[in-house]
């Protein structure tokens, strides 16, 4: 007797597919390292030394390894930050101080940030051998150099012109208008912004002053050189008047003795 068998006896085979998972290969960003507020205090430390040092010049790669092996000195950790990330956090830093200025200017309050104080240390100490000048005394000083420099050029090309040309003239000199010596332990002014005398003006009256100057050392070299011509022509013209009046004497003289008649003695 055959055997039915139904459709629901026959075993199904399930093929169990393996899941594919498309994932998107997104590069591994590496969180920023942790500076703690000692390690903070340290590097701020140690750029200071170093930027310092260098009168507030601009650090290199040795300079940033010397900053980093500092700050591993001053506050060991594991693992010690290196010049590249000492670098990046001192530029955070300065960024930070310069936000904490502006809104304390705005606020007119003191900034909280526990940095603030030894950032702002660092940015206007005295300590610094050679200490930035403020606004106001900084623009005075400009002006008084561009002052000094056009004087000194006018005179380097007023001695050069001299040297070339022999002695100096009597009588010509120049003098720059409005640039007065600055005594020494004056007050600053408060206010620079007024100064009638600007650099720029003071470079113009220094270029004219100089283009006059110029203008009456061309004229009294001309002068000079026409009273010589003038000598020179009049003693070309005496010379000429000697050499006609001597070859007129040698005329005369040689024309008496051609013209003497010769005494015949006839004896008696």
């Amino acid at each position: 007797m055959a055997t039915i068998i139904s459709p629901d006896d026959i075993p199904t085979a399930t093929l169990a597919l393996p899941s594919v998972s498309i994932a998107a290969a997104a590069p591994r960003r590496l969180p920023p390292p942790c500076w703690t507020p000692e390690e903070t205090v340290a590097l701020i430390d140690a750029y200071k030394d170093k930027w310092y040092s260098l009168r507030r010049g601009n650090l290199r790669g040795n300079h940033w390894q010397e900053v980093a092996d500092d700050v591993a000195s001053r506050s060991p950790a594991l693992p010690p930050k290196t010049s590249v990330q000492c670098r990046h956090k001192m530029e955070k830093l300065r960024k930070r101080y310069r936000a904490e200025i502006q809104r304390s200017a705005a606020r007119r309050s003191v900034s909280s940030w526990a940095h603030f104080q030894q950032m702002h240390s660092m940015e206007k100490g005295t300590d610094n051998p050679s200490p930035p000048p403020s606004s106001s005394s900084s623009e005075e000083e400009d002006e008084h150099n561009t002052k000094s420099n056009s004087v000194k050029r006018i005179n380097d090309l007023y001695n050069r012109h001299t040297n070339q040309n022999g002695a100096a003239t009597p009588g010509v000199r120049i003098k720059m208008p409005g640039a007065a010596a600055k005594a020494y332990g004056q007050a600053p002014n408060p206010y620079p912004r007024v100064i009638p005398n600007s650099s720029s003006k003071s470079v113009v009256e220094a270029i004219q002053a100089l283009g006059e100057g110029f203008m009456r050392m061309e004229k009294m070299k001309m002068d000079m050189a026409q009273q010589i011509e003038e000598m020179r022509m009049e003693m070309e013209l005496k010379r000429t008047e000697m050499i006609l009046d001597s070859q007129q004497r040698i005329v005369d003289a040689f024309a008496r003795s051609i013209k003497k008649p010769k005494n015949h003695h006839y004896a008696v």
